[in-house]
């Protein structure tokens, strides 16, 4: 039931987004010589801009998620070191993290422990609790002791913190660089005044001009997006 559902709004997003597209070109298609570069302007600049909005929160939130599963871990671990049974220490882990306190929840209604871990870790984010899952699931099916198991997890997680935030560090500069290069033409038109000419009759005026001021500036958003999914990209691969 939760599938179709998930499946059933999947759908009505995808129709909304095809709407607004079809919407959009025939907007496009309608509007006269005069209004559509500066139409095509406004789509894209504001596209671009929500673009890159949703992506910074969706990626920090992935990060701050990560963060608390890995901090959770180590509770955790240091909870089970000192000899605490798993049921509690995952109970004390998962004050800070609201993905084990899921968890939690399910374990105090009768429902698998280590089912529940893998469901929560398909939350962006939450992927280093499917490791946690799989430890859970060797300690009770096996009886090994899940301290050195919670201890390894912990630690896995930790290193990859670590290489991530480094990743991030690493393509701070490439993304910057990115966005600059994108202003780089309001740095020519700026040029191109202080020289005593007057780019903005031709930009804004004469047809030919709006259509290149809308095309530049195009491309400039799609050049941001690229540099986007590049990093994206090694970044997934890190992870």
């Amino acid at each position: 039931m939760a599938t179709s559902r998930r499946s059933l709004r999947g759908r009505r997003r995808g129709l909304v987004v095809s709407g607004a597209v079809l919407g959009l070109l025939l907007v496009l298609g309608l509007a006269d010589s005069v209004a559509s570069p500066f139409l095509l302007l406004g789509v894209v600049s504001s596209g671009t801009l929500g673009l890159l909005g949703w992506h910074s929160r969706r990626t920090r939130a992935a990060r701050q998620e990560a963060e608390r599963v890995a901090r959770s871990c180590q509770v955790l671990a240091g909870q089970l070191r000192v000899g605490r049974i798993p049921v509690e220490a995952l109970a004390t882990a998962a004050e800070d993290c609201p993905s084990l306190a899921e968890v939690v929840s399910a374990q105090r209604i009768g429902a698998d422990v280590s089912a529940a871990l893998r469901s929560a870790s398909r939350k962006p984010g939450a992927a280093g609790l499917a490791s946690l899952a799989s430890a859970w699931y060797l300690a009770e099916r096996s009886g090994a002791p899940m301290a050195a198991a919670a201890e390894h997890v912990s630690t896995q997680l930790a290193d990859a913190a670590r290489l991530r935030r480094a990743v991030s560090a690493e393509l701070a500069p490439a993304r910057a660089t990115g966005k600059l290069l994108a202003a780089l033409p309001l740095v020519g038109i700026a040029m191109g005044f202080l020289m005593g000419g007057h780019p903005d009759e031709f930009l804004l005026v004469h047809p030919l001009g709006r259509w290149c001021l809308a095309m530049g500036i195009s491309l400039a958003c799609l050049g941001v997006l690229w540099t986007e999914v590049l990093a994206e990209r090694v970044e997934r691969r890190t992870r």
